[in-house]
């Protein structure tokens, strides 16, 4: 769009979806990872606060510590968080390399062999925070050539890696864990709100290094919880307050706010479907116009007496939606793009658009068409309009489409041309030359020994017990060809 027109600025475009945050992390993606000749200036709106600030996203998940299996992507993903690597001094390089250690030393799931009794599971220490960490201290101490190190009556095998140096960040792991295991058996206990406000401010001092601007997330968080403190004192309500409360009051206050200060920041504006977001825009965008997404649909509750008494004047979320669809159309001055998912993930069939999508495309095949089809009936002239209106995208960056001449849209990322040209070759390669197995002749009579061991291999796996026997040899017997070759060159 900005190639074909000169004058559009980033200012001037729109992109608005039905669930902001859904889409933030691949607009992240996108548009915040090009490269700087082809950058564009983008700014996320109507995003909720746990979105917008990992930190805030951080205390919530630490709330919620009682409830999860604490599996090691969780606790990984928590320990990401700059404010917490800030406040145990950890570094990047020592993050890969916990996260190295964590996969070696076969860490899944659970802080210790309490946590699968929480689910109903017999409790099993092993593959445990705390059996991990057991084994990292246990190879600082002794070798593996010194067999198992017994700890309570149970033979712990020792895990070398963090020898010498790296015994000070095995050390900082292992701090972080004694914390969330602290704090997991700390949030599960009813008490007053005096109890809670002494717990969580303790808890974000001990998880948190904040900077300034996370200091203004912290201050949120204290704020909140003072303010909990003060309604709770104007309502004389002074029972024990359960964790389940506290969590939910947190995720309602924290987490229900939308943060919506960039708008009209001389960017491309990425936005929710919303009233008073439509104003006049030379182009507008409208993403995730799937069946069944938009309009959106909320279900009835079980005890809402309106259910089925609808009358004339009562809020319908889907004819707000349509009417939303309706405004985005007319506030487009000059370019409308939507798009939507055409092809389902799992099997790659045909998936069919919103419905309004499909009411647009047809009110257009019915009263417009293209200029020299005047003379053709409604159902030709119809098709062939909408055949110039609709363009399908390849489903991988990669394709070669995206960079055929043929194809009127063409990619600006530069970086996956090597891999479409890669796969256009061996396309066809594969066309030219198709790959399969020679015949194998047995003479008449052979007879094959087979060891059972062998014929129950095949009999469970016969793609695998293929590839293993046949393919083998035939890639090894390629290999060395080309290996005398190179060597004959």
């Amino acid at each position: 769009m900005f190639d074909r027109n000169p004058e559009l600025k980033p200012r001037d475009i729109i992109v608005m979806v039905a669930d902001i945050n859904a889409y933030s992390p691949a607009i992240q993606a996108v548009f915040g990872n090009a490269s700087g000749e082809r950058y564009i200036p983008f700014s996320i709106s109507d995003r909720t606060a746990d979105k917008e600030s990992p930190l805030l996203n951080a205390f919530n998940q630490l709330l919620q510590l009682p409830e999860l299996r604490c599996t090691s992507s969780e606790v990984l993903e928590l320990l990401e968080v700059p404010a917490i690597m800030a406040r145990f001094d950890i570094n990047e390089h020592e993050f890969s390399t916990l996260r190295a250690w964590v996969e070696e030393a076969q860490i899944r799931w659970g802080i210790d062999a309490h946590t699968a009794s929480e689910f109903d599971l017999p409790e099993f220490g092993q593959n445990s925070w705390m059996f991990g960490i057991s084994r990292m201290l246990a190879g600082y101490a002794i070798s593996e050539q010194a067999g198992l190190l017994m700890v309570g009556g149970e033979g712990i095998s020792p895990y070398e890696q963090t020898q010498g140096m790296q015994a000070e960040t095995a050390g900082k792991l292992a701090q972080f864990i004694d914390k969330l295991a602290h704090y997991r058996r700390a949030l599960t206990q009813t008490m007053s709100i005096s109890s809670w406000q002494q717990h969580i401010n303790q808890l974000v001092d001990d998880f948190f290094a904040v900077d300034i601007e996370g200091e203004v997330v912290v201050k949120s968080i204290r704020d909140t919880l003072s303010g909990l403190s003060e309604q709770l004192a104007d309502a004389r309500y002074d029972e024990p307050l359960s964790p389940r409360i506290i969590r939910q009051y947190f995720l309602d206050k924290l987490s229900g706010s939308r943060v919506s200060q960039r708008f009209l920041a001389g960017q491309v504006n990425f936005c929710t479907l919303m009233p008073m977001r439509s104003i006049p825009f030379n182009t507008v965008c409208l993403l995730g116009m799937n069946d069944g997404v938009y309009p959106r649909s909320v279900p009835p509750e079980s005890f809402d007496l309106m259910t089925g008494r609808t009358k004339p004047g009562d809020r319908s979320r889907r004819d707000d939606d349509r009417y939303l669809f309706l405004e985005a159309m007319l506030s487009a001055q000059q370019t409308l793009y939507i798009s939507y998912v055409g092809r389902s993930i799992q099997d790659n069939t045909e998936r069919v658009p919103s419905v309004l999508v499909s009411e647009l495309l047809e009110y257009c095949e019915q009263n417009y068409c293209l200029v020299g089809d005047e003379a053709l009936d409604v159902d030709t002239s119809g098709a062939k309009l909408t055949k110039s209106l609709c363009h399908e995208y390849p489903m991988v960056p990669f394709s070669a489409a995206h960079f055929d001449s043929k194809y009127g849209i063409q990619s600006y990322a530069a970086e996956w041309l090597p891999s479409a040209w890669q796969t256009t070759q061996v396309a066809a390669q594969q066309t030219s030359a198709p790959f399969h197995l020679d015949r194998i002749d047995r003479v008449e009579g052979e007879r094959i020994e087979l060891d059972l061991s062998e014929l129950h291999r095949f009999w469970r796996l016969p793609v695998q017990y293929l590839f293993n026997r046949r393919y083998r040899s035939t890639l090894m017997k390629a290999y060395w060809v080309s290996k005398m070759k190179s060597r004959l060159h």
